[in-house]
């Protein structure tokens, strides 16, 4: 089984607006545009803010040219409540708080409930998500393979999840279950996370462990719905600042990063994945507001 994970920036509090409540994103410096190639292929990203608050992203990718958009909803206080995805009807995803904290993540598809993310804390520490995933039939199943951290995490550590989710799902729907579940735990070394263990009932755990740099993350607060996508831009909105490096604990898996800042923020990295002694180089460049 494959290993693909990723993960990546953060921003120091003294570069940026606080966000004391989950489902607030307001960066001091606001992303505009990311471009992602990696061989012949190329993503290109566009970011829409009104003042504060993002709005929409546009996603087009070469050499297709095939476009689509994720729309952004929020609150009287500006909290994120709703992200809609044009790509299929009846996909969106809400978001329900306790407090200042983030509790629960519902998301639809063909609008019935296909996952419930229910977020644990330690203090004020993110500590465990209890995945539960409603299977609507096998064939929704199949297309419907987005990672329990698809809310939290990168899209390579989503499809990593993702792989391992799916082995469990074959066997569970043998057994007709009506839902199946999984367990995302985490350790913390300061404002980072730095082990992730996942933990599927019929398919064992996995764990992985994380560095970082000291340097100013960007999506610190943002949280993305669109990862089932395979380019897009790679983060965990919980950290302070950027991944450095990824492993899999016991197997063959492997990442490590190179960024280019300016003024302390990263304009451009690079990022080499090893798995199974297979190489694979992917080059990220973002552009802020002016």
């Amino acid at each position: 089984m494959k290993r693909i994970i990723l993960l990546s920036v953060i921003t120091a509090m003294m570069f940026c607006v606080a966000c004391k409540k989950d489902g607030v994103y307001n960066p001091k410096k606001k992303i505009s545009k990311i471009t992602h190639t990696e061989n012949l292929f190329s993503v290109e990203e566009n970011w829409t803010w009104n003042k504060n608050l993002l709005t929409q992203i546009q996603t087009t990718y070469s050499p297709s040219g095939v476009s689509h958009s994720t729309k952004f909803s929020y609150n009287s206080k500006g909290r994120l409540t709703r992200v809609d995805s044009e790509s299929f009807d009846g996909t969106y995803t809400l978001f329900e708080y306790d407090g200042a904290k983030l509790d629960k993540v519902l998301e639809y598809w063909n609008n019935k409930e296909s996952y419930e993310y229910k977020l644990n804390y330690d203090g004020k520490k993110l500590h465990e998500i209890i995945v539960t995933e409603f299977p609507q039939d096998a064939a929704m199943a199949a297309m419907d393979r987005q990672s329990p951290l698809a809310y939290i995490c990168s899209p390579d550590m989503a499809r990593t999840i993702a792989e391992n989710w799916d082995c469990m799902v074959n066997t569970q729907m043998q057994h007709k279950a009506a839902a199946l579940f999984c367990t995302i735990s985490f350790e913390w070394a300061g404002k980072n996370i730095s082990k992730m263990t996942c933990d599927y009932p019929e398919n064992g755990k996995f764990v992985y462990t994380y560095t970082y740099d000291d340097k100013i993350n960007p999506f610190n607060g943002f949280l993305d719905l669109n990862l089932a996508d395979a380019y897009q831009y790679d983060y965990i909105y919980k950290n302070k600042n950027n991944i450095k490096s990824m492993v899999e604990e016991g197997g063959k898996w492997f990442a490590t990063y190179e960024y280019t800042y300016e003024d302390k923020w990263p304009v451009a990295y690079t990022k080499t994945t090893t798995n199974n002694n297979i190489t694979t180089i992917t080059s990220y460049k973002m552009e802020y507001k002016k």
